[in-house]
């Protein structure tokens, strides 16, 4: 469930770039910006690690667009750890 003050934000896919300290990462948006952000508070027990190259759904924040909250690891395109290239 969603805070009711996160109303008229955008969920956005893009793929981690970089890990930073304090729990962040940048993620590069498929239109190329690069956006800093953190594990949203709700998906914290469910994303154990992500690492570079993980494709994520993040929630950009409304006042400041280059920053936003990581809901979700999105599966990757090969269909999965271990698969055939």
């Amino acid at each position: 469930m969603r805070d009711p003050d996160q109303k008229g934000t955008e969920e956005r896919e893009g793929t981690v770039e970089e890990m930073l300290p304090n729990a962040q990462f940048a993620v590069r948006m498929r239109d190329g910006s690069l956006v800093r952000a953190m594990v949203a508070r709700e998906s914290r027990p469910f994303l154990v690690k992500l690492t570079p190259g993980d494709r994520v759904t993040l929630s950009l924040f409304k006042y400041d667009p280059t920053r936003g909250a990581i809901l979700r690891r999105d599966k990757p395109l090969g269909g999965g750890r271990g698969s055939a290239p």
